[in-house]
């Protein structure tokens, strides 16, 4: 198990966690649990989740690595050379958590930070996944039942906006402490690069022919309702974000809805 190379598949929700989940878990010197590790307990509590605590001090330090191994190696394969798991990242707490916990209990796991550029097309792709009910758009062959167009508004689409900017600086900052592959929904996903993520986990780069689908949501463009101007505001928002400005971060934080937020606030 010390020879085999742990990663974490991390993203905020629509930026191609799942398609890239797919890519690394079909591989046959990979081993990854295809569901979706959710932050906490995992990473809040651990092995704890299950004990009332006084744990030994053999439990306390290799509890986190026993349990993600045990999770993450469930598919058995003959020559397994990395293990892994997928977490989806809602809230800019679940990323300080996660950033934390990977500092000290993860020295030598590898992170895949899956992101996207555009966050309006994010946004409403997570709206447009709550209105059909279809949240993993690859793997199903059909067209979306949605028809017509995807309202923003404002005041939500600012909200969220706020938590996806902080989540992208917390996540990629481990780059101080361990090895991160930015793995980007338009330049890697769309093109078909997932050989840059085989050549990270130092495993043989094949083609994913077992990935059998594709992209069956509507270019943004074309159930966005105003779509340039929500766009603009977008890039408005992002020139004027400050990841230096720890006030905002704190007031960000005091304001979290707990899972899914989104639902809160979304008709706001």
């Amino acid at each position: 198990m010390e020879n085999r190379q742990r990663f974490l598949v991390i993203g905020c929700a629509r930026s191609g966690t799942t398609i890239s989940q797919l890519a690394l878990a079909g591989h046959p010197e990979i081993s990854m649990f295809t569901g979706e590790i959710k932050p906490q307990p995992f990473f809040s509590e651990g092995i704890t989740t299950f004990t009332y605590g006084n744990q030994n001090e053999i439990e306390k330090t290799q509890g986190w690595t026993r349990l993600f191994d045990a999770i993450s190696t469930m598919h058995p394969k003959s020559h397994i050379k990395a293990n892994g798991i997928k977490t989806v990242v809602y809230k800019v707490s679940d990323a300080l958590l996660i950033k934390e916990n990977i500092q000290q209990n993860f020295p030598n796991i590898k992170i895949v930070y899956v992101y996207r550029k555009n966050l309006l097309a994010q946004y409403a792709s997570l709206l447009l996944a709550m209105k059909t009910g279809q949240w993993h758009s690859w793997s199903i062959p059909n067209s979306l039942p949605f028809k017509g167009l995807i309202n923003i508004k404002k005041r939500s689409f600012g909200f969220y906006l706020k938590q996806c900017f902080w989540i992208n600086e917390i996540i990629p900052s481990l780059e101080k402490t361990h090895e991160v592959l930015r793995f980007s929904y338009e330049d890697d996903i769309l093109k078909s690069s997932f050989g840059k993520l085989f050549d990270f986990l130092d495993v043989q780069n094949i083609n994913p022919h077992w990935i059998d689908s594709e992209k069956v949501a509507p270019d943004p463009e074309k159930y966005i309702e105003r779509y340039e101007k929500r766009f603009t505001l977008f890039k408005r928002k992002q020139s004027k974000f400050d990841p230096n400005n720890t006030t905002n971060l704190e007031t960000l934080l005091k304001k979290e809805y707990p899972f899914p937020f989104i639902r809160h606030w979304v008709n706001k």
